[in-house]
């Protein structure tokens, strides 16, 4: 039931799209994180170091879908239920 209410609030979307929206909207600081992983993605392959970066930022990224999925009692970020 968490991830239909989790869709319900945020669209009938894919689930890591909902996921996503649910970032930027109940993560501190979600709009402005997603949208510089956005620039660091496109920038991944320049130099080293935005690879390094981009490393980082994505397991950040794995600490507020996770973050999330407390929220809305989900188990895993893949959209299983807590038993």
């Amino acid at each position: 039931m968490p991830i239909k209410e989790l869709r319900e609030k945020y669209g009938n979307v894919k689930y890591s799209q909902a996921l996503n929206r649910a970032i930027r909207e109940e993560a501190p600081g979600g709009e402005a994180f997603l949208n510089a992983l956005a620039l660091a993605g496109k920038y991944r392959y320049s130099s080293p170091q935005m690879a390094q970066i981009w490393d980082e930022m994505t397991v950040a990224h794995k600490a507020m879908q996770d973050y999330v999925a407390r929220l809305y009692d989900l188990k895993t970020t893949r959209g299983d239920e807590q038993k």
